[in-house]
């Protein structure tokens, strides 16, 4: 995915009543059964995910999104 596609993509889901950060712990947690993480791991992961929630702004994240 281009930059200018996931800017989009992500505009899209912010400016719609269906994204929530439960969706995207959601979409955590899948990623984490499609890659064979334990519980263990996957409560682990979330509860990272849930933090950085708490911690950065939208515009932070995606920025380090770009940056990997």
């Amino acid at each position: 995915m281009q930059e200018g596609q996931a800017a989009n993509t992500l505009s899209e889901l912010l400016g719609s009543d269906t994204w929530s950060n439960a969706a995207c712990c959601g979409y955590v947690l899948l990623a984490c059964k499609n890659l064979g993480y334990t519980k263990q791991e996957s409560r682990n992961l979330l509860e990272a995910v849930n933090a950085a929630f708490e911690n950065y702004t939208i515009q932070q994240a995606e920025k380090e999104y770009y940056r990997a």
